[in-house]
């Protein structure tokens, strides 16, 4: 057990630095190659400042980057250097997820005043409220 939670909080750091990283720097753009193997995995993020306190919408873009997993501890910081502040903020996640294995699988968030998941166009979670931390769990996707 500890030590899945050791390998787990390493996981979470080395995605913090990935992920602040990526927010910093986006490489340049290049035509595929035959012989270029590299795969990108996670998704894009857009990190948006509010147009009021408690407004809850995308009203600036203030940086794009790759985040390569969302399972952060607290995203405040990642805020406050994405956008310059950790209130009022938004963020949208883009991108394709490819599962390891077939059958249903079963999505769930636990976030901060309000969020929603679209997965194949379908709303899975639709959970815009002002509260934080109730864990929403969507129906199995096949």
């Amino acid at each position: 057990m500890r030590t899945k939670r050791l390998r787990d909080r390493l996981a979470l750091l080395l995605a913090a630095a990935l992920g602040v990283a990526g927010l910093a720097a986006v490489p340049a753009a290049h035509a595929a190659d035959a012989h270029d193997t590299a795969e990108i995995h996670g998704l894009k993020g857009e990190y948006y400042t509010q147009s009021a306190p408690g407004a809850f919408d995308f009203h600036e873009l203030k940086a794009t980057g790759f985040d390569p997993q969302l399972d952060f501890d607290t995203l405040e910081p990642r805020l406050a250097f994405a956008t310059g502040q950790s209130d009022d903020v938004s963020v949208r996640w883009t991108g394709k997820l490819v599962p390891e294995k077939t059958g249903a699988h079963t999505f769930s968030i636990i976030g901060d005043n309000g969020f929603r998941l679209w997965i194949g166009g379908r709303l899975a979670i639709d959970h815009w409220v002002d509260d934080w931390d109730r864990e929403q769990t969507a129906e199995p996707i096949e």
